[in-house]
């Protein structure tokens, strides 16, 4: 990083007690984000709907032996950059969605993981995802996202 010592992003994964220093209007790297999300749903991010999800394409299904292994493989790899809340695998799309505890973890993942493979030769297509209009889906990520943000006031001491 080009600021040096006085550089007050991170470096590296995040983990759950950074969430209480992410900057709202600017992602993890420090990039700002928009008002809106893009059209295609790359980019940055939107300020208005702070996704902890990832659209995932171009899945290869047929190269693993089923989509248990698959998951697992979705699990262990997005795993690595922050705590993974929910993985759903729609086999018939070859895609899957990955959601996030924290907004930064979600962020970091994307970036880690644009245009990688899981190990069978696929190249994957992240974006951010629409939330889930199924009402447990829903309330999952209401509960989520509570967690979440308890877990932010903890870490600022406010809690």
């Amino acid at each position: 990083c080009a600021k040096g010592a006085d550089c007050t992003w991170f470096h590296r994964t995040p983990v759950r007690s950074d969430e209480a220093c992410v900057d709202t209007v600017k992602d993890v790297f420090g990039r700002e984000r928009h008002k809106d999300h893009r059209e295609d749903m790359g980019g940055v991010g939107s300020i208005n709907s702070p996704s902890r999800t990832l659209y995932v394409g171009g899945l290869r299904m047929n190269a693993y032996q089923d989509a248990d292994e698959l998951e697992r493989r979705i699990w262990q790899q997005f795993g690595e950059w922050g705590e993974v809340e929910n993985v759903n695998i729609i086999p018939r799309l070859s895609i899957a969605f990955v959601r996030y505890r924290t907004r930064s973890s979600c962020e970091f993942a994307r970036e880690a993981m644009f245009n990688q493979s899981l190990g069978a030769g696929e190249v994957l297509n992240l974006r951010w995802a629409y939330d889930d209009p199924n009402p447990v889906a829903q309330a999952t990520a209401a509960r989520g996202d509570f967690d979440a943000t308890m877990a932010a006031l903890h870490a600022q001491g406010a809690v």
